[in-house]
């Protein structure tokens, strides 16, 4: 088997490679998809396992884009309660968007 290669997912609008059969997704940010591969490619040159990114790495923005397009399915992209939550949410991502989720806390 080749060498990985990062590609894009136009489906799910990820990046992606495929490690030993099994394919990974590095997120939606391209600049953040290569290093997470450039990371991940490391690990499988050096014969350890590749299983992507951890769950706690997630951002703040991923997790906030994520709920909002929840909300639009659930409550509709046109209502109010989904334009409230992507205003409350703006201001979150402007403050800590780049912060893993796992860091958030109360205080933050």
């Amino acid at each position: 088997m080749g060498t990985p290669k990062l590609s894009y997912h136009k489906g799910k609008g990820l990046y992606y490679a495929r490690f030993d059969g099994k394919q990974v997704y590095f997120g939606k940010d391209h600049a953040e998809a290569a290093q997470r591969f450039a990371e991940a490619l490391t690990l499988w040159r050096a014969g350890e396992p590749v299983d992507g990114p951890r769950k706690d790495s997630i951002t703040i923005v991923e997790a906030a884009d994520r709920y909002l397009a929840h909300a639009a399915e659930y409550y509709g992209s046109d209502s109010h309660e989904t334009g409230n939550l992507r205003q409350s949410l703006r201001r979150l991502c402007e403050l800590f968007g780049r912060e893993p989720l796992a860091n958030l806390s109360p205080r933050s």
